[in-house]
This record gives C-alpha cells, structure tokens and sequence, in this order.
C-alpha cells in the first residue's frame, strides 16, 4: 500500500466529506422549515395584514374630522407593524427588506399622525396594499414551484 494512504489520512478524509455533507443537510433542513413556515404562516398573516388594510382605509376618511380618528389610525398602524414584523422572517429576501422598510416608515409616521397627516397614511396604506399583492403572488407562485 502507497505511505499516503494509511487509516489516520482516510480517517481525515472522512471527517471532511461527514462535514461537508452535514453543511448540506444543515442547508436542506432550513430550506424545508422555511417553506413550511412560509406554508402554514404566511396565508394567515396576508389575511389579517388585508383586514388591517381595509379598517386603516376605513378610518383614513374620518382622519381630517376628529382627534378620535387619529388614536384609531394609530392603533390600526400598531397592528399592521406587528403583523409586518411577524411576517418578515417567513419571506424570500426582497420581499423581506420591502416589509423592514414598510415597518421602518410605519414607526417613523406613527407617532406624528395628526388630523392633517392623510397624506402619510395613504402613503403607508398603499404601500400595504402593494405588499398584499406581493404576498398573493409569491403564495401562487408557491403553488406552481412545489
């Protein structure tokens, strides 16, 4: 037998394919948990984001006529952002950093709503409804890639 092949040199070479092959499985197991997060969450979190949606339409028309409107519009936007944030880990990457900069710009708004902020509303109000749309397309494509 040639001098570089002995038991500790295989043994080595062993060791290394074992690893490589449990990066491999370690990669696999995330993949799959990923998918089934995406699976068993993300349908249930778009439905109650979509809810949210239509009750911050909803109180944006009354934004300009009370100060009672604005506490709604508020506590409407805290919902949204934990649902956001809920949402965020169970997506693909671009979608992932659309829903950090939407609930980056809720936190910023939220505090400074006033009867006069319609416009900052609708903004983050279409920017959801953009993110619903998003959801409805990346679920469907979903259904054709599994």
């Amino acid at each position: 037998m040639p001098g570089w092949f002995s038991f500790s040199n295989f043994a080595d070479l062993a060791s290394i394919v074992e690893f490589i092959i449990s990066l491999l499985v370690l990669y696999n197991v995330n993949q799959i948990r990923a998918q089934f997060l995406f699976t068993a969450r993300v349908p249930q979190l778009a439905k109650r984001l979509n809810e949210h949606a239509s009750h911050l339409s909803a109180q944006y028309r009354d934004l300009g006529n009370s100060i009672e409107a604005v506490d709604l519009v508020k506590a409407e936007l805290a919902r949204c952002q934990s649902v956001l944030k809920s949402l965020g880990p169970k997506l693909p990457g671009g979608s992932r950093k659309s829903v950090k900069k939407l609930i980056d710009k809720i936190e910023a708004e939220r505090k400074d709503i006033t009867p006069a902020s319609k416009s900052a509303v609708w903004e983050i109000y279409t920017e959801l409804t953009v993110l619903i749309e998003d959801l409805k397309h990346i679920q469907e494509d979903r259904k054709w890639s599994a």
